[in-house]
């Protein structure tokens, strides 16, 4: 068998090179996969994992975090645990250092733990960090029925006794994140990972379907009404989007490195495929697809949120009432009031827009749902109605927006002469709307 850390190495570098060259559109699975196959061959040939008899000593081997996520980018920490069923024997130590520190000598940032299952679960209900770690555990090497009891064992003395207590402690730690980094959609150097709208508010999405659901698959949220089918397709696309940026950066700034400084934006514009087209930079094409993306991530985010009746609403902003009746403001995005009054007022289908362009404020998730289906009532006499009408002309006079990049296909329609008869609306609504 060839040496791991060799094969690893080559490899690797292989799939690095797939991927500047834009033939890897999987690399953040293919990077933890390497990993896996590096960990388990060492297992395989360890001698001193032969000395600690694991049928006296029962233990499992986990990778945690985004390595244990299937989401292991560039330059990212690698995470993983020695999980022993009982008591920790001595050579645990031993056995790490055979394994881990050939990574090290790579200069790969590793993270390891060596606990028993006990320590373990006492941990988990004590530190949030510890807890989302864990749940994201996942099986590598060693004795797999001792992680079936863990993973029981996590299930029943943690979630399931404090998931009101897990599901505000995520909250809370949301707010804390977007409160330090900021709202990465109208930033001009985003945090791809941590700011409003980064790749964590759908870590934090998927602990919390864990704790609730007991559900790993984000898919599967669409059998319980949190997201629609094309919710979840924009939500893959977003995703993979935000995860090539991410390695791109990685890449370039030689480090792990997730602040979209300017000094690499123009290089990661042309990495990316962007070019200047139609007066436009080919960077300012590429960070208004990458605020859209986050834009979007964030309003799903806050949904979900919002949506689990197990946090106090005193962790949310309140409603604001707008002086369009019928509308509301709810985390800096625009609602109905009551989708059931669209009905016998079915302005408000062009009126949330017209506000959305006043205020400078984007439609929430549950508006743009609502319009989606309220299309139907935009016959001939809601077109030629004179308040749709004068609506829609103040969307059409109104500034640019800075959440402009959010409605790319909307904002086109409204600059063309084209569009500026009434009888465009419903093709400018639904133009509005394809872009979830």
């Amino acid at each position: 068998m060839e040496n791991p850390v060799a094969l690893y190495e080559k490899e690797k570098a292989q799939l690095i090179s797939r991927f500047i060259q834009e033939k890897e559109p999987e690399f953040i699975n293919r990077h933890a996969a390497l990993l896996d196959d590096y960990f388990r061959d060492s297992f395989a040939v360890s001698e001193v994992g032969l000395r600690m008899q694991i049928d006296k000593h029962p233990y499992t081997f986990l990778a945690l975090g985004g390595y244990g996520r299937m989401e292991q980018c560039l330059r990212s920490d690698v995470d993983v645990l020695l999980l022993f069923k009982g008591k920790v024997p001595d050579q645990a130590a031993e056995l790490i250092r055979e394994i881990i520190y050939p990574l090290w000598d790579l200069g790969l940032e590793v993270g390891y733990a060596i606990r028993s299952m006990k320590e373990c679960i006492q941990l988990a209900r004590q530190d949030l960090s510890i807890f989302t770690s864990l749940v994201d555990g996942r099986f590598l090497s060693g004795n797999a029925s001792v992680f079936a009891l863990f993973q029981s064992a996590m299930l029943d003395k943690v979630v399931r006794r404090h998931r009101r207590k897990l599901s505000q402690l995520l909250t809370r730690e949301s707010q804390k994140r977007h409160a330090q980094f900021g709202d990465s959609t109208y930033l001009l150097e985003p945090n791809l990972k941590e700011g409003l709208g980064g790749l964590r508010d759908y870590h934090c999405m998927l602990w919390m379907a864990w704790a609730k659901y007991q559900i790993k698959d984000i898919k599967t949220l669409l059998d319980y009404g949190h997201l629609s089918p094309e919710e979840f397709q924009a939500l893959t696309m977003a995703l993979s989007f935000i995860w090539e940026a991410r390695n791109r950066l990685h890449y370039l700034s030689g480090r792990k490195c997730d602040q979209l400084y300017f000094e690499y934006q123009i290089d990661m514009a042309k990495a990316m495929g962007f070019t200047d087209r139609n007066g436009q930079l080919a960077v300012e094409q590429f960070l208004g697809t990458m605020h859209g993306h986050m834009e979007f991530l964030k309003q799903i985010h806050l949904t979900f949120l919002n949506k689990d009746s197990s946090i106090k609403s005193k962790l949310f902003k309140k409603v604001k009432s707008l002086d369009s009746q019928g509308l509301t403001c709810f985390q800096d995005t625009l609602n109905f009031e009551s989708p059931k009054a669209i009905p016998d007022n079915s302005h408000l289908l062009i009126k949330i827009f017209e506000q959305s362009a006043l205020l400078r404020l984007p439609l929430s998730i549950e508006a743009k749902r609502v319009v989606r289906k309220s299309l139907p009532l935009i016959d001939n006499h809601f077109r030629s109605s004179p308040p749709v009408v004068q609506s829609f002309r103040n969307i059409l006079i109104s500034p640019p927006q800075p959440f402009r990049h959010i409605y790319p296909k909307l904002y086109i329609a409204l600059a063309s002469p084209w569009f500026a008869s009434s009888k465009y609306i419903l093709r400018a609504l639904n133009l509005a709307l394809s872009y979830p």
